[in-house]
């Protein structure tokens, strides 16, 4: 069993082990936590306390759980047997526990190392959450509520035309001409867009790790993976990629993989060029490296070539180019023609015609044609039956668009009155999950600090070949206190 380093001091339950915008997480708390964990059924093995995302996340849920009991006794909000029934009645994962009786009950949270009130605990923070968002919901008025009504509501059916904004090849020249110097501000404004990063070409080998392998599988794995490094220096690379490597997208190419960059493999700009790696664990098991060559770092030059680009690029910056909003504003003569006449507008370089069936502004961002486009919606809602065509060119991502409204059907605001209360309460359902995350992300603390060390020297730290290493000497692992 692997030792690390030990803890900076001696570990008890008052000993902190979280802090952030002024709350505090105990070892006690934390533990608390793992018991909440178990409640509600999630089995935590030694491997898992002993993992170290898994001890980060806690933490930041342990913080969080602060954040919301302070936020509900701020907002004198408390969790009734009643709301506990409603909670267990609409949580999946609570369902077992409907038939039990409290002998029962008790039973089931002792088999997993959990209390009773370990249970009620994190059914309380679950109400407060959705309290929490029924009072911040609560305060939306009426307005805000009629607007999202109707843009749920509104439908509109669209013909659109789209261009490409290119700027063509005449504008791009007249552009170097004419602004030399916007061309080369641009260029030392965006320098980091052109440079070149470090890359190395290596060679790849690699063992899987099999799907449930043991630590004991693992370890032999390792062993066997150093002997063919060993090998790999003094035979052909290739060679043994095609007698043992197990990656079936560079075998073929005898271990060959795209150049890589610092960031993606740091070892490749460890060694020498020529040199191997020394063994790595990746995510489909483990691997070394031959490094054939390395490219140092560069900018690209301000040659005529990327004059264009950068001529074309302050073009679309502007706005449609010229010569593409001239064309849009002729196109957009089409959106009257007749079906054929417009379906056929998508035969030619460049352009797209699109008769979009009725849809909400609420369904806009899925639109399998065209994806999301606030400017172009925007407008388009805007757009009444007597003024229903947008001739003017309106750029939008990379694209210039002409379209015109074709049919709209606007919701009543007599019928919205009725259904308020009603529609209040199904935004509540809807929405409780993303406004709880805004409320409680605003509240959240900053500039979170972890005692990770601490943790480690109590659930110990779980080892890339999957055993547990501790921290300095520390007694047995033990279940997590209850």
């Amino acid at each position: 069993m692997a030792v690390v380093e030990p803890a900076p001091t001696p570990v008890g339950d008052e000993t902190t082990i979280g802090e952030g915008g002024g709350l505090r997480v105990t070892l006690k708390d934390y533990k608390a936590l793992l018991r909440r964990v178990s409640a509600m059924g999630r089995t935590l093995t030694p491997e898992v306390l002993a993992d170290g995302n898994f001890q980060r996340e806690a933490i930041v849920r342990a913080l969080r759980n602060e954040v919301v009991r302070a936020a509900a006794k701020e907002r004198g909000i408390v969790a009734t047997d009643e709301d506990r029934r409603a909670r267990i009645e609409k949580d999946p994962a609570l369902q077992g526990l409907k038939n039990l009786d409290a002998v029962g009950l008790e039973a089931m949270m002792a088999s997993r190392g959990a209390s009773t009130q370990d249970l009620w605990d994190e059914i309380d923070l679950g109400v407060f959450e959705e309290k929490l968002t029924g009072l911040l919901l609560s305060e939306i008025d009426e307005t805000e509520l009629w607007t999202r009504y109707q843009q749920e509501r509104s439908r509109i059916s669209l013909r659109v035309i789209r261009l490409l904004n290119v700027p063509s090849s005449q504008e791009i020249s007249d552009t170097i001409a004419a602004n030399p110097a916007a061309i080369q501000d641009y260029y030392r404004e965006n320098r980091k867009r052109y440079e070149l990063p470090s890359q190395a070409q290596v060679r790849r080998f690699v063992l899987r790790v099999p799907y449930g392998a043991t630590a004991r599988d693992i370890a032999e794995l390792k062993q066997r993976i150093e002997g063919y490094r060993a090998r790999a220096r003094v035979e052909d690379f290739a060679a043994l990629v095609a007698e043992a490597s197990e990656d079936p997208l560079t075998d073929a190419q005898g271990g060959q993989v795209p150049p890589v960059s610092m960031q993606r493999l740091p070892a490749a700009f460890e060694v020498p060029i020529g040199e191997l790696t020394e063994v790595l664990r990746e995510p489909m098991g483990f691997a070394f490296y031959k490094v054939e060559s390395r490219r140092d770092a560069s900018v690209r030059e301000l040659d005529p070539a990327l004059e264009r680009e950068i001529a074309s690029a302050l073009i679309q910056k502007s706005g449609a180019a010229p010569s593409i909003a001239k064309s849009a504003r002729d196109y957009a003569s089409l959106l009257d023609a007749d079906q054929e006449t417009f379906e056929g507008l998508t035969g030619r370089v460049g352009v797209d015609a699109f008769e979009l069936e009725p849809f909400s502004a609420a369904n806009a961002s899925r639109l399998p044609q065209l994806g999301y486009l606030p400017k172009v919606f925007e407008r388009a809602f805007a757009l009444s039956l007597d003024v229903s065509t947008q001739a003017e060119p309106l750029l939008d991502g990379d694209y210039v668009y002409v379209f015109k409204l074709m049919s709209k059907e606007v919701p009543d605001r007599l019928r919205f009155a009725a259904e308020l209360e009603t529609y209040r309460a199904s935004v509540l359902e809807l929405e409780r999950p993303r406004i709880a995350r805004s409320y409680l992300s605003a509240r959240e603390p900053a500039n979170i600090k972890m005692g990770l060390r601490e943790l480690q020297a109590v659930y110990g730290v779980l080892q890339e070949d999957g055993t547990i290493g501790v921290v300095g000497v520390q007694p047995p692992m033990a279940a997590p206190a209850k």
